[in-house]
């Protein structure tokens, strides 16, 4: 029989292939609390994947070649393992280890220039800064905001080219790729620019210029060096249109190598600085000229004489100049007003121009001034109010006459004065018959050599106003007493001429020419019309009057108590007054009724009755004042004596001795009551069984029951004595 053959070939199954992609290694290391991604790529060269499987021991966490993000929150070792099973079972594993550890992150910090700081274009800036990581190294980075970084922890000064704003950064990084920032602004700012227009490079100068220029607007400019300036550290603010000016600067050492530095700083402090280098020209006197009068001259006093000058500075300014006119007069412009010498002489004139470094120059002519004859007149002024009569005064040259060439109705016309030493003249009491507006006088002066001028002056003359008279004391009518001194004065005021004269009638016939004349006394009474008269030198005149009236000093009289006399302790006051008059108790020395007034009857007869005296004695006094309807008073004194007061006398006269009567018989009961030195006594009856009586002859009384009765009788005067 035939057999059939297969040939069967067994090969050995190879198991999955698994490539690490991420990680790519088996072991990574991983700060606490980071994430790793898991991936790998798994394959089968002789079939297919049947399984795929994650795992962390026990626990399975995935089925893909893609496991993905995993976080690590503790620190330790943690292995993952990825098992890939083919499709006849075969397996192939895989394991990583994730070492996590603790890890603090970096920092970073720019210590140089700690805050946001502006610098010019090209100017070297070092910036510093330090990292630290404290459980690891840091790496460094610079970003200098232009495109420029460096690595290295103490990077050298950098400058900028351009302005801007630059933003430098300094990054710390760990190896865990942690990192921190800082971060500094950097302003790059344009340069201030500054220009020295004047003085030009290698040029000349006078000994004061200008220095002009231009600087960023609004920047400070600062003359900070020169060789010999005026006006060193001075600064000016460049204006908007860039200008700037230090004026007259001025130079102390002309030469060629003198030299000046400008600097410029900007709003923010940035500064910059240019040297000009120049020559300076000692400085050139001015020239004085004057050019007219061109030569000496002569003119008369009163003339007025035209000064003209020049004055030139070849390389300054123009020059100040002075003129001196020779008396004390000087002016300070090249065509001064006109001159006129008032008196004669000779006056050497100046032109001085001086330039402002002090250099000068003087020209000189000489005025010779020939004197005419002058006349001025003092009174009247011109368009002055006089009045009819008053002196023409003025001034003219001493030894020349002077004469009353014209007037408008004047008394003295073609009268001459000869002026005095002292050039004054007088015209005296000159009287003007036309009194109006439009009065003049012409006053011609001739010298010794014939030589005349003439001045003419116009006023007014009013018409001649009388005086004015006033009694200013007594100011009004007035009363006194005969005998009384009284003061007259007065005023006496002339508007248009000297004091007047003035009288005064004291209305007795007595005058008087003053206004405050003696003391005037009436001796009697009556009523007098006092005038004061002030009369002036035309006789016109005014009276005041006062009226004085002089009356009789009121009178008063004691008629009782006389004067020496003794007197009770009681008794009225008597007298005699002007009828009407008012008298007052001024003064007693123990009296009841001090200040009490009476008025004096019509028949001049007055009282104040029953006056007390408490102190009894030879020494007592008593002054009465009379004062009438005028105010006018007079007082008179009397000393007396005042007897001590002496007690009444009581004397029952009926029964005049003890007697009996019967019950309800009336018995008739008579007294006497005397009182040596004062008036009658009070009487008091007693009947002795309460009944009383105060009549010195009561009505009978009756007795209803019987007994002993003491009947009793007492007086007693106004001083409280008294007799039972």
């Amino acid at each position: 029989s035939s057999a059939d053959t297969v040939r069967v070939t067994v090969v050995a199954n190879q198991s999955p292939v698994v490539t690490r992609l991420s990680p790519a290694a088996d072991s990574v290391r991983i700060a606490q609390g980071d994430s790793v991604f898991f991936a790998v790529n798994s394959t089968d060269p002789d079939g297919t994947i049947a399984s795929r499987q994650w795992r962390r021991s026990v626990l399975a966490l995935g089925t893909a070649d893609t496991l993905g993000w995993r976080v690590f929150p503790d620190t330790g070792n943690n292995v993952l393992g990825f098992r890939a099973v083919d499709n006849v079972g075969d397996s192939t594993v895989t394991r990583y280890v994730v070492r996590v550890v603790p890890n603090a992150p970096p920092t970073a910090l720019i210590t140089s220039p700690s805050v946001d700081t502006t610098i010019a274009v090209g100017d070297l800036i070092s910036i510093q800064g330090v990292v630290n990581d404290p459980d690891g190294v840091a790496g460094v980075l610079w970003n200098y905001g232009d495109g420029r970084t460096s690595q290295s922890p103490s990077p050298l000064p950098i400058s900028y080219p351009l302005a801007g704003v630059y933003t430098v950064t300094l990054r710390a990084t760990d190896e865990f790729g942690r990192f921190d920032v800082d971060t500094l602004i950097l302003t790059v700012r344009a340069r201030p620019v500054v220009r020295v227009i004047t003085p030009a490079g290698q040029s000349t100068q006078p000994q004061r210029f200008d220095i002009t220029g231009r600087a960023s607007p609004g920047a400070t400019v600062r003359l900070t060096a020169c060789t010999s300036c005026s006006k060193l550290d001075s600064t000016r603010v460049a204006a908007g249109d860039s200008s700037f000016t230090f004026a007259a600067v001025d130079w102390s050492q002309p030469g060629p190598a003198n030299s000046l530095r400008v600097r410029v700083t900007d709003a923010f402090g940035i500064s910059d600085s240019t040297t000009v280098v120049f020559s300076v020209a000692a400085n050139l006197a001015p020239v004085a000229t004057i050019t007219a009068p061109a030569v000496d001259t002569t003119v008369l006093t009163g003339a007025a004489i035209t000064f003209v000058g020049t004055a030139t500075d070849q390389d300054g300014p123009a020059p100040t100049v002075l003129w001196n006119f020779g008396d004390g007069r000087t002016a300070t412009t090249l065509t001064p007003p006109a001159v006129t010498y008032a008196t004669a002489g000779t006056f050497i004139v100046t032109l001085r121009a001086t330039d402002s470094f002090g250099a000068f120059d003087v020209d000189t002519v000489i005025v010779t001034v020939r004197a005419r004859p002058v006349v001025r007149v003092i009174t009247p002024a011109g368009q002055s109010t006089q009045s009819q009569r008053f002196d023409i005064t003025g001034r003219a040259t001493p030894g020349a006459t002077v004469r009353i060439a014209a007037c408008t109705g004047c008394s003295q016309l073609d009268s001459t004065r000869v002026a005095a030493g002292d050039s004054s003249f007088s015209f005296a009491a000159v009287d003007w018959t036309q009194p109006g507006p439009a009065n003049s006088v012409r006053v011609r002066v001739t010298d010794t050599f014939g030589v005349s001028d003439s001045t003419t002056v116009v006023f007014s003359v009013t018409a001649n106003l009388s005086p004015i008279a006033t009694i200013t004391a007594p100011a009004v009518d007035t009363t006194v007493l005969a005998g009384s001194a009284i003061t007259f004065v007065g005023t006496a005021t002339d508007q248009d001429g000297p004091a007047p004269t003035v009288l005064w009638n004291f209305g007795d016939g007595r005058t008087a020419t003053t206004l405050t004349p003696p003391a005037v006394t009436y001796p009697t009474a009556g009523i007098f019309i006092v005038t004061l008269r002030a009369a002036d030198s035309f006789g016109a005149f005014d009276v005041d009057t006062v009226v004085v009236t002089v009356r009789a000093r009121p009178v008063v009289r004691v008629i009782t108590p006389a004067g020496q006399s003794t007197q009770p302790q009681r008794f009225d006051i008597t007298g005699r007054a002007s009828p009407g008059a008012t008298v007052r108790l001024a003064a007693c020395t123990s009296c009841s009724k001090l200040d009490s007034t009476r008025v004096a009857a019509g028949d001049s007869s007055f009282t104040f009755a029953a006056v007390d005296w408490t102190q009894a004695g030879p020494a007592n006094s008593l002054r009465l004042r009379v004062t009438d309807a005028f105010g006018f008073t007079d007082s008179t004194t009397v000393v007396f004596s005042v007897a001590a007061n002496l007690a009444p006398v009581a004397t029952i006269t009926a029964p005049a001795v003890d007697t009996t009567v019967l019950t309800g018989a009336a018995i008739t009961f008579v007294g006497t009551a005397t009182d040596q030195d004062g008036p009658a006594p009070t009487v008091l009856w007693n009947f002795g069984d309460g009944r009383t009586a105060t009549t010195l002859t009561p009505p009978a009384v009756t007795y209803a029951t019987a007994g002993t009765f003491i009947v009793t009788l007492r007086a007693t005067d106004s001083f409280g004595a008294f007799d039972v």
